[in-house]
């Protein structure tokens, strides 16, 4: 922005940069380390994660699984009140950093596929464009590889939902919901006036601060607010066989859900418990 620009009053470029999955990619990592570097991030960036954007984040996934116009119409307008309430003098760029935005995962509520996302992405292009024209878009998609994500989403699915399917059965099932870059690929072809772009995990998890490597070049961070930044451990890391056997058992065993569930969590509760080094 040119000075005489700021000194004329006009209003600042809007640059909007969207973190927006996929589920099992590392981005839980990222977003725990956004918020753990939050202090030193916000001068020069306004992050909003999950809880930050609640509203929009559930209005994405109920459409995602109902495919209803009344459903696309809320998420239109909790973008719309998300985006009209940032400061239109704050400098910073904007980060939505959240997989829900893509919708459920595959898997819950019978969908097969991220086959919403490509256009809940080219929603809330349209409407930044429409609120602010010149505004700068970015849609960041992190990407895996498709046994890895699948066995992932296998896991995650035993630990928060009734799935009954074992590991092989659900990755014959689900296979063609692990080709991501075809998502990647979609959210391209309607969202033609953002910048899309995407990174395997497996590369950014090399890195010293991990995932979270692969979006930092799309946020204009200075060099030197990046360097002090602080790495978090991985999150949700894969208990063991066994807890997992016992997930699957619990969730076949025919019991009401509001009572598996409870069993769940004292299971993972454990787990976890045996995981901390001893003091």
């Amino acid at each position: 922005m040119a000075p005489d620009e700021l000194a004329e009053g006009r209003p600042q470029r809007l640059r909007l940069i969207l973190h927006a999955g996929f589920h099992k990619t590392g981005t839980t990592t990222v977003q725990r380390c956004l918020q753990d570097n939050q202090p030193l991030l916000s001068p020069h960036l306004r992050i909003f994660l999950r809880n930050d954007m609640l509203a929009l984040c559930e209005a994405a996934r109920r459409w995602s699984a109902t495919r209803n116009p009344v459903d696309f119409a809320l998420f239109q307008f909790e973008c719309a009140v998300l985006l009209e309430a940032l400061d239109a003098d704050d400098p910073r760029p904007v980060l939505l950093a959240s997989e829900d935005l893509s919708g459920h995962m595959p898997g819950r509520h019978g969908l097969k596929d991220y086959g919403a996302a490509p256009l809940l992405m080219k929603c809330i292009q349209d409407t930044v464009l429409e609120l602010q024209p010149a505004a700068s878009i970015c849609i960041f998609y992190m990407t895996r590889s498709a046994p890895e994500w699948l066995q992932s989403c296998h896991v995650q699915h035993l630990r928060a939902s009734p799935l009954t399917l074992d590991a092989e059965e659900y990755v014959r099932q689900y296979a063609a919901s692990a080709d991501l870059q075809a998502i990647v690929s979609g959210t391209a072809q309607l969202s033609a006036s953002a910048k899309i772009s995407s990174a395997p995990l497996e590369a950014a998890s090399a890195h010293r601060l991990g995932p979270i490597s692969a979006l930092l070049p799309h946020l204009g961070l200075p060099a030197a607010a990046i360097e002090a930044m602080k790495p978090v451990p991985p999150a949700n890391t894969r208990p063991e066989p066994e807890i997992l056997e016992e997930l699957l058992a619990l969730n076949r065993s025919g019991q009401p859900y509001s009572q598996i569930r409870i069993k769940k969590q004292a299971v993972l509760r454990r787990s976890r418990v045996s995981k901390r080094p001893p003091v």
